[in-house]
């Protein structure tokens, strides 16, 4: 399998997710260099341990043949024809000589979807980045935060809670108390603060600092990924999931 990751990060599911899956060949974007930077780390720490290991003729978990793979800093919502993905990849050096178009059996967008849901045309800017390189019986994978449970629980927390939930490790605020029924699925904005993961703790005061993130009307995001080829082939919350992921053996021993 081909991997295009949108939206990478620092490349965590590099050394474990798509090692695993032995893949062929990977592509990670993101709009943050620094986070590029540590993928670009990431994956030659993993490539040099698997060197070392295969050099010892040691049979264990890093024992399988490194995958190649590119790295590029572009957001993945930029809607600017020069800055698609596709034509990003066009100017890419090492990927000139090849003459077929480059595609991908899967496109991964893990917890960054809501980031495009600031606007349509950011939406449309992403389904576009996914779908330009994506086999025609390719899959897209994505994950993203459930509004419905989101607007569940802030209305169990009442004003009373100045519209915030969370715990010890996230809190979720809203900016406003309510919201117009035929306003658009677009720029329902709230902000998010995620324990050594999303925001930051400010060291003079120990204060959370928030990002701003968007809900994710679904329906509107299957009816926009229909116009791009997409169809929906499963739904399933985090939790049933694990429930059920948990349970198979592959899964489990990556858990």
């Amino acid at each position: 399998m081909s991997v295009l990751d949108l939206c990478c990060g620092k490349g965590g599911d590099l050394p474990y997710k798509w090692r695993q899956a032995k893949i062929a060949h990977y592509v990670g974007a993101d709009l943050s260099k620094e986070s590029i930077k540590s993928a670009k780390e990431k994956h030659e720490d993993m490539t040099h341990k698997i060197s070392i290991n295969l050099d010892k003729r040691r049979n264990d978990r890093f024992a399988e043949k490194a995958f190649p793979a590119i790295f590029i800093v572009q957001d993945a919502g930029d809607d600017n024809e020069q800055n698609l993905i596709d034509n990003i990849l066009k100017k890419e050096k090492s990927l000139q000589s090849i003459t077929s178009k480059i595609m991908f059996d899967i496109v991964s967008t893990q917890f960054a979807i809501h980031y495009m849901f600031e606007s349509q045309t950011k939406l449309r800017a992403f389904l576009r980045n996914v779908t330009d390189r994506l086999e025609e019986d390719g899959v897209f994978i994505g994950t993203t935060v459930d509004a419905d449970r989101v607007v569940c629980k802030i209305r169990e927390a009442g004003s009373a809670k100045n519209l915030t939930v969370g715990n010890d490790y996230y809190s979720i605020v809203f900016g406003q108390d309510t919201f117009k029924k035929r306003d658009s699925a677009f720029g329902i904005k709230y902000y998010f603060y995620l324990l050594e993961s999303v925001g930051k703790t400010a060291f003079t005061d120990g204060r959370p600092i928030y990002v701003p993130e968007y809900l994710v009307p679904f329906e509107a995001l299957i009816e926009m990924a229909l116009e791009y080829g997409l169809v929906l082939d499963k739904k399933m919350n985090f939790h049933e999931y694990y429930e059920k992921m948990s349970q198979t053996e592959n899964t489990k021993k990556l858990y």
